[in-house]
């Protein structure tokens, strides 16, 4: 079996790089965090620095994608504001996502949110 996948990767059809780019591109587009995405590239025996340097060479723009997710699961926000306990729970849902403190702040900023134009 290594001397197999050793073979594929001689002939550049076995890349790890690869397959981290498009698991990436993949995760985001479906509204996962960095954190989420380096723990599941691990998970799938990616190492840590390969995940990490595949994920800064072009980093996505992380708030908006937190944006996105928040407003595709909880829809716009109102302007008077959420309750705390809406709040709470949406920061629970962007945070079990894998998204950043600042990502999160960012996502309940309405003067940024932009999807109901």
């Amino acid at each position: 079996m290594a001397a197999v996948i050793e073979e594929l990767s001689a002939a550049e059809l076995q890349s790890d790089e690869r397959f981290a780019q498009s698991f990436i591109r993949h995760r985001t587009n479906q509204g996962y965090g960095p954190r989420r995405i380096l723990f599941e590239l691990q998970q799938k025996g990616i190492t840590a620095g390969l995940a990490q340097q595949v994920l800064a060479q072009e980093p996505p723009d992380w708030f908006f994608i937190a944006q996105r997710a928040r407003h595709k699961r909880f829809g716009e926000l109102p302007k008077e504001g959420l309750e705390l306990k809406a709040k709470g729970k949406q920061y629970q849902y962007l945070s079990r996502r894998g998204f950043d403190e600042s990502h999160i702040k960012s996502a309940f900023d309405p003067e940024i949110e932009a999807f109901g134009s």
